[in-house]
């Protein structure tokens, strides 16, 4: 599966490999030009040998030349393609939802933890935009201040509700970033999100333990103390009185 920041990257990177290549070439150059004549004349037993040597130095400069460009240029690729497997690998296992939209917010490319949190497959997901996962339970003020941040920082990150793609709905954390070029140009954004639904329920059964009797159900001190002060923090907003019976 391609990825489309990691492309991005690779290709914000060229230097590397014509350094590398440019400088190979200098070193069998500068070799070629120092050592080429004493190794002919070591070789040629005569001045007809001789000259038939050096008809072919230039041609054997080219082929020679051409043999160490191409090993260099094929150990860079290997260690490209080592790299771009490796990413594949940890972008395919991880057990967060990796979801990749270019600048307009289309999915282009989703990983496995993906389907298996949202339920949407590739055929499903890829070509849509974002709004594909909108639970309905934010109102247009929260996705206007996650779309300002990501303009104005480049990431947001925060709790937000999705909808799978059976209708349910679920809580996530989630981190969206923006990528750019080198030119500074928006190109795509990635979000990582993580279920929290477990997390959410043992905080529910916290909460419940805290306030509630194990035993009888019945609200406890706690909880009381809880209400009676939102009770008197709201009556003295609203300049009222209150009474406990």
């Amino acid at each position: 599966m391609s990825v489309p920041n990691r492309r991005a990257a690779m290709a914000a990177r060229p230097y590397p490999m014509a350094g590398t290549l440019a400088v190979g070439y200098a070193l069998f150059g500068v070799a070629w030009i120092l050592f080429s004549d004493h190794l002919l004349l070591a070789l040629a037993p005569d001045m007809r040998v001789l000259t038939a040597l050096g008809q072919g130095k230039g041609l054997a400069f080219v082929l020679a030349t051409s043999a160490v460009l191409f090993w260099l240029a094929r150990r860079r690729e290997q260690h490209i393609e080592d790299t771009h497997r490796q990413w594949a690998m940890a972008f395919e296992n991880t057990r967060d939802g990796v979801m990749i939209a270019d600048a307009h917010g289309r999915i282009q490319t989703i990983n496995r933890a993906f389907t298996e949190i949202t339920g949407y497959t590739e055929a499903d997901a890829l070509g849509k935009t974002t709004r594909l996962l909108q639970s309905g339970m934010h109102d247009a003020g929260f996705y206007r201040d996650l779309w300002l941040a990501l303009r104005d920082h480049g990431h947001w990150q925060g709790e937000i509700w999705n909808r799978r793609k059976d209708g349910a709905l679920y809580p996530e954390w989630l981190t969206v970033s923006a990528v750019r070029d080198t030119a500074g140009l928006l190109t795509h954004y990635v979000g990582v999100f993580t279920d929290i639904t477990r997390a959410k329920h043992s905080e529910a059964q916290l909460d419940h333990l805290a306030h509630y009797d194990p035993l009888t159900g019945l609200p406890n001190r706690s909880l009381l103390h809880t209400r009676l002060e939102q009770t008197l923090a709201r009556a003295a907003r609203h300049r009222s009185k209150v009474a406990a019976l």
